[in-house]
């Protein structure tokens, strides 16, 4: 709350139990590494971030763990949103986007690890009438309760040298879901599961 616009929060090692954070100030934070400062949302109810309409962030070197939410258990994004660096494991939401929800706003997922995050879609991250790229990613082990075990898309979607393993949906897109525009170059889908298959002839709207 203290933050000059366009300033930069540095998190020093360790675990903090928080959760419920709007930023509605530019700004950067930066934790020392992903591997040591870690942000326990305690299962709270609310997302660990909410980063507000037309608000520039960006996250680095942070864990982001342990929530649960309606919408987006770490982060819930109404900006432009950098994240970098960064471990989002462990977050379970009842609806859209284990991990990362991006309402229309630009979201960029950078050198991260998103894994056993669980939603009814997107089991990782959804992307709803926005712009995601994720690149140099790792998304393991999410689940859906319905589609997209890794990935719902319903906007603009690419993705680059990146790693989409194991991850599974009760119905359709055991990796990705797209209802959008999807980019997928020089990346690695393996070991996804899907309990439907599309007839694509009608409009092919999943990747398994």
């Amino acid at each position: 709350g203290t933050v000059a616009t366009n300033g930069t929060v540095h998190i020093a090692q360790g675990t903090y139990n928080e959760s419920g954070i709007t930023i509605n100030t530019n700004m950067t934070i930066t934790g020392e590494n992903q591997d040591n400062t870690i942000i326990n949302g305690q299962q709270s109810g609310t997302p660990i971030f909410t980063i507000a309409n037309g608000i520039t962030a960006n996250i680095n070197n942070l864990t982001l763990t342990n929530n649960t939410a309606v919408f987006s258990g770490a982060i819930y994004n109404g900006g432009s949103l950098t994240v970098g660096n960064s471990t989002f494991t462990g977050n379970t939401v009842t609806n859209y986007g284990g991990a990362i929800y991006n309402d229309g706003g630009n979201v960029t997922v950078t050198n991260s690890t998103l894994t056993g995050n669980t939603a009814s879609n997107g089991g990782a991250i959804i992307n709803m009438n926005g712009k995601l790229t994720v690149t140099s990613t790792i998304i393991n082990n999410n689940n859906a309760a319905n589609d997209g075990g890794a990935i719902s898309n319903y906007g603009n979607l690419t993705v680059t040298n990146s790693l989409i393993k194991n991850n599974s949906a009760a119905y359709y897109g055991g990796a990705i879901e797209n209802y959008g525009t999807l980019t997928l170059t020089k990346s690695t889908l393996t070991g996804n599961s899907a309990a439907s298959v599309e007839d694509c002839s009608t409009g092919c709207c999943t990747v398994a």
